[in-house]
């Protein structure tokens, strides 16, 4: 993008004009999930619900020796949204390492 600045010597104030470029492209963000074994564990979409399911997943791996990855995934399950965007169930999954 060009900026233009244009001085006024009249009373020292300066304004800035942008030039706007527009893309005709469109840009949709991608989340690639990485291939490998989850482990992953369907949940109620409550504050409660997701708790049990992130402590029973850290349970399984840590009773099986296993580490997971970083990212916590959450996937919404149908079509029906309740609230805030999410749907009554919900799966999460972490990716093993290793």
């Amino acid at each position: 993008m060009a900026s233009l600045i244009k001085l006024l010597p009249e009373n020292g104030l300066k304004i800035i004009i942008k030039e706007k470029v527009y893309d005709d492209e469109v840009k949709i963000p991608i989340l690639t999930q990485n291939d490998g074994e989850y482990i992953v564990v369907k949940v109620k979409n409550t504050e409660d619900g997701m708790e049990k399911g992130l402590t029973e997943i850290r349970k399984y791996a840590e009773t099986n020796n296993l580490q997971l990855g970083d990212d916590l995934w959450q996937f919404n399950i149908g079509i029906n949204i309740e609230r805030l965007g999410l749907t009554k169930d919900s799966i999460l999954a972490y990716i093993v390492k290793g």
